[in-house]
């Protein structure tokens, strides 16, 4: 699960440079990407999301924050009609922010 791996990788970057006192931004992210998480362990989410999922850990560990928020936004119209992904996409997007 490369997408997995990235975005894991990611998380506990933010997880180390986050000062302590801001100890509930970085829960609230974890929070909310754990359901993607869930959803790659439990394979639910359809073979178009993941591949952009891919394209779009690529551009995170490219450190390029335009494209990773391209590929989001394209993320967000169309893996919204297939699957549901409105509970992770918001967390995706913090990691991506703060590239």
């Amino acid at each position: 699960m490369p997408a997995y791996n990235v975005i894991s990788e990611q998380l506990n970057v933010v997880k180390q440079r986050t000062p302590p006192q801001q100890k509930r931004l970085v829960d609230d992210l974890e929070r909310r990407i754990n359901p993607l998480f869930d959803a790659l362990n439990c394979e639910t989410l359809s073979r178009s999301v993941v591949d952009q999922l891919l394209v779009l850990t690529r551009a995170m560990e490219a450190h390029d924050r335009p494209a990773a928020l391209a590929i989001h936004v394209d993320l967000l119209t169309k893996g919204s009609v297939t699957d549901d992904i409105g509970l992770w996409m918001s967390g995706v997007k913090q990691l991506i922010m703060r590239l």
